[in-house]
């Protein structure tokens, strides 16, 4: 599911359209966006399998630096309570 506003819709539905074309060496066809419904089911048919091959690619690469990205963040955040813990625990007057 697509949740973007109509500003950059048309950028992100071409660029995954382009990708999508160049990934499987057809040739990307000229065309002009347009936000209707009647658009997307007249040019599905041309436009679709490169299309929906893109939008595959950009949410596998986008899940993968969001999954990784957010896992070292929680890594920094857990090491980082671990170590202000410990640095409070330790008595002050050692011998």
């Amino acid at each position: 599911m697509w949740i973007t506003n109509p500003i950059t819709m048309p950028v992100i539905f071409y660029f995954t359209y382009k990708l999508g074309a160049w990934l499987m060496g057809t040739p990307a066809q000229s065309f002009h966006f347009e936000l209707t419904w009647e658009f997307l089911l007249n040019q599905m048919s041309t436009i679709g399998p490169p299309f929906l091959l893109g939008c595959a690619v950009c949410a596998v690469l986008a899940s993968l630096i969001g999954y990784f990205g957010i896992r070292g963040l929680w890594r920094y955040s857990v090491v980082r309570s671990w170590q202000k813990r410990r640095t409070s625990k330790m008595p002050e007057n050692l011998p």
